[in-house]
């Protein structure tokens, strides 16, 4: 049992709206966490729309759920029934009572197929992601970052336990589940194979003819496989930052697996010692800082990368509306030095606040703009910002 960092966002969001949607990848946690925030007293009714009984339930769905008078309604895995949209935008907009439903979906709604109505102004949005360092409450940030943030990768027995769950995880999203989740017919072959190769390009800039060609299918295809595996929350698509600058940018996205520990098992790494030594060791340490960092990030924060042609660069630019508030290098060492691109990233993004964030060192500064500090004190930082 976890205690979620999103478990206040929810009841704070049931007082105020009417619909409260929870999204995240499968088995992320987001049905435990519901269950965890009502107790046997409470007046509260769970459908799982993956139960036959449950969706025989819903066969007149506006009947039945109008008579839920005073109840929440939780409807776990609400892409499967995309109609249920539709159906409650006219059942809270006559009742406009605050905490009345909470969806719980494994896929981004806009990408559904069937999804024909939005519950904007009706609804508000909680993304759950894998377990964070501070919800698993687990001091060795290198053992999490070995192990993802999975519920069941941290709680595996075994490291054959952990590779087992990962390998059927990875199985039945290709499969099966994308193509049920978003209504489609995609091939499973080509789905597990580009998921492969992102991990192989992970934190690298997105080309999509370069899986085109690897692939023998379109750009066109390409794109619409990433925009799936990114719908089904699979995959970070992060932006470069641009915002009035008179530079040469590169424009091209930054493509970053949602969790390490299924990057670490693509890769076939058998323990933490041996990821050390792994060519993807740099790049997977960069996800898992931004990723963190995302996890704990301020509502009026965005995150983006920063690239010029001429060679300024940074990891992280983390934005609080048009102004940069700081730029961030993940660096995976004890006493990182700033390269020259970083500095130079500072002053063409006009901040102060440049940071390089390891796994485990001192906060101390190595320039009057440039502060080494471990990824555990960063984040208890962000959260005063």
């Amino acid at each position: 049992m976890f205690k979620r960092v999103a478990r206040h966002t929810i009841k704070e969001d049931m007082k105020d709206f009417p619909v409260v949607t929870i999204l995240g990848a499968r088995q992320v946690g987001k049905t435990t966490l519901v269950k965890q925030i009502f107790d046997a007293n409470d007046n509260v009714l769970f459908l799982d729309l993956e139960r036959d009984a449950d969706r025989n339930r819903l066969s007149d769905p506006e009947l039945f759920l109008t008579s839920q008078n005073f109840k929440t309604v939780v409807i776990d895995e609400a892409q499967v029934m995309p109609e249920i949209f539709r159906i409650l935008r006219p059942i809270v907009d006559e009742n406009q009572r605050p905490g009345q439903f909470i969806l719980l979906g494994s896929a981004t709604p806009s990408l559904v197929k069937g999804v024909s109505e939005s519950l904007a102004g009706r609804t508000s949005y909680v993304h759950i992601h894998p377990l964070s360092l501070r919800e698993t409450l687990i001091r060795d940030v290198y053992m999490q970052w070995y192990t993802g943030g999975y519920p069941k990768s941290v709680n595996a027995t075994s490291k054959r336990a952990r590779q087992r769950w990962f390998s059927g995880y990875i199985d039945s999203y290709a499969n099966t589940d994308i193509n049920a989740m978003f209504g489609l017919n995609l091939s499973p072959v080509i789905i597990k194979k580009m998921w492969q190769m992102l991990s192989h390009h992970h934190g690298n800039l997105w080309n999509a003819e370069t899986f085109s060609r690897a692939l023998g299918v379109s750009g066109t295809t390409v794109n619409r496989y990433l925009e799936y595996l990114q719908g089904a929350f699979l995959l970070t698509i992060l932006q470069p930052w641009h915002s009035n600058l008179k530079k040469r940018l590169v424009k091209s996205p930054k493509v970053y697996l949602n969790d390490s520990g299924i990057l670490h098992h693509f890769h076939a790494i058998p323990s933490l010692i041996q990821l050390f030594g792994h060519p993807i060791c740099g790049a997977s340490w960069e996800g898992f800082v931004l990723h963190e960092i995302i996890k704990h990030l301020p509502d009026d924060c965005s995150v983006y990368f920063y690239r010029t042609q001429n060679g300024a660069e940074c990891d992280i630019v983390i934005t609080r509306g048009d102004r940069v508030v700081a730029a961030c290098d993940a660096k995976f060492s004890s006493s990182p030095q700033a390269k020259r691109g970083f500095v130079q990233s500072l002053v063409d993004l006009n901040t102060e606040n440049g940071y390089l964030i390891t796994p485990a060192s001192e906060s101390y500064n190595i320039h009057k703009d440039i502060k080494v500090i471990s990824l555990l004190n960063f984040i208890s930082e962000l959260k005063s910002w």
